[in-house]
């Protein structure tokens, strides 16, 4: 099975890839989009909203290097820290800026603590192109 490994320069070195596309179809599974800027600092400090804009910002441009947008979302998996008000606020920003949608498979979870100091939410996707035969 063929796999690309694809992480966009606009965004922060990770060790990981920011989306992989298997077999050179067009399905693409990301990796967590989280609210760090270009140097790898944490955006929004405390702010639920604001570190949501960033991730969202983070995926759109995985997506956007790929020739994909928010539309090509077919699943969506959220992890936030935080209280049920922090993750409805997530939620609503999500819907907000697009990403979110009532027909795409969403998962929405609570957990205790994510990857970098401070961070309250990292976003992944699951993404198709549309093609002729569609």
């Amino acid at each position: 099975m063929k796999k690309s490994y694809i992480s966009p320069s606009l965004l922060f070195p990770p060790s990981y890839a920011h989306i992989v596309q298997v077999n050179g179809r067009d399905i693409f599974f990301s990796a967590g989009a989280v609210p760090l800027d270009a140097s790898g600092a944490l955006v929004g400090g405390t702010d639920i909203k604001l570190q949501t804009q960033r991730a969202v910002e983070n995926m759109q441009t995985v997506l956007a290097e790929q020739g994909l947008q928010n539309s090509d979302v077919v699943k969506l998996m959220v992890y936030i820290v935080g209280d049920t008000s922090t993750l409805s606020a997530a939620w609503n920003e999500l819907v907000r800026l697009g990403i979110a949608n009532s027909t795409i498979a969403a998962t929405l979870l609570g957990v205790t603590y994510l990857g970098y100091q401070g961070q309250l939410i990292e976003i992944e996707v699951i993404a198709a192109k549309e093609t002729q035969d569609d």
